[in-house]
């Protein structure tokens, strides 16, 4: 029982870690996707300047910040964002990937296909503009892109790696892991000391039962409290082995006085005056072949009597 209570909490303890887990991990993942939308949504004004220049007939509404002389962000630049800038007729005239040290030939592109560059909106508001999840070129990673069309039919893609927000995923179920499986081996430890403490009252009467079996009918057991399950379990044997000892002592004494009067009986005496000296009677049947049957009457024993 103790063994079987163990395993069903510890089973509801890893459900319920699990479930939290899965819903920190969404929680996470989430947060982290929401970022990285935002990430691309800032480095759009960036990745418009540094391919453009100062293109007006692209940009009729951009102004010059301290951004535009250092197109990277700083700190808060990505390292491996993508810009392209692909003409009317879907080619890729200008691409750029700002590192630390400024602008670098990517390393990975996005899989950009002709039917987003036609699905590109004109001149969208960067705050509320669709995103897509594209694949990398080849496969393997995989980009946040948001593409913007101009008047002339020029199309300006920007896209942001996954990767960053990958790993910090994984390092989260690193630790999700770790820390789930030491709460679960010290939950489980606290329920099994759990378990024993509120089955002891049990082990008791298990104890008790076990010495009843080998015959001493005068043990009892001591947990009789009435408020608990276990207390009127406890009152319950107790009274059944009352009267099971009761039992006990009217046979034996019931067995001792036919004892005697079997003793009683001697030749020169008859069943019935036997049977009248000990209180009782004795009844005779006769039977077809000439006998008789007896059958003995006597008064019934006092269980209390030795």
């Amino acid at each position: 029982m103790r063994a079987r209570l163990l395993l069903a909490l510890v089973g509801l303890l890893a459900l319920g870690l699990m479930l939290g887990a899965f819903g920190t991990q969404n929680a996470v993942e989430s947060y982290l996707l929401g970022r990285l939308d935002r990430q691309v949504r800032d480095a759009h004004p960036v990745m418009e300047q540094t391919l453009l220049g100062g293109d007006t007939d692209h940009m009729p509404y951009h102004h010059h910040d301290a951004d535009d002389r250092a197109p990277r962000f700083g700190t808060a630049f990505l390292v491996g964002t993508y810009g392209a800038l692909y003409d009317s007729a879907g080619r890729r005239v200008a691409e750029t990937s700002p590192g630390p040290n400024g602008p670098a030939a990517p390393t990975r592109r996005p899989a950009v296909t002709q039917s987003m560059l036609a699905a590109a909106p004109v001149r969208p508001d960067l705050a509320t503009a669709s995103l897509w999840t594209v694949p990398a070129e080849g496969g393997g990673d995989r980009f946040r892109l948001l593409a913007e069309r101009f008047g002339n039919g020029d199309v300006l893609v920007v896209a942001v790696p996954f990767a960053e927000m990958e790993t910090t995923l994984d390092n989260v179920t690193r630790i999700e892991i770790i820390v789930s499986a030491a709460m679960l081996v010290v939950l489980a430890a606290l329920a099994y000391v759990i378990i024993r403490l509120g089955l002891r009252p049990l082990t008791r009467i298990e104890h008790t039962a076990g010495m009843i079996a080998d015959g001493d009918l005068t043990q009892r057991v001591t947990d009789t409290d009435r408020g608990t399950e276990v207390g009127r379990l406890g009152l319950a044997f107790n009274t059944m082995l009352t009267e099971i000892e009761a039992s006990f002592r009217a046979r034996e004494a019931s067995e001792r006085r036919l004892r005697r009067f079997v003793r009683a009986v001697s030749p020169g005496r008859t069943v019935e005056a036997v049977a009248a000296a000990h209180g009782g009677r004795a009844e005779h049947r006769p039977t077809p072949g000439g006998g008789a049957t007896f059958r003995l009457v006597l008064p019934r024993p006092d269980p209390s009597s030795s």
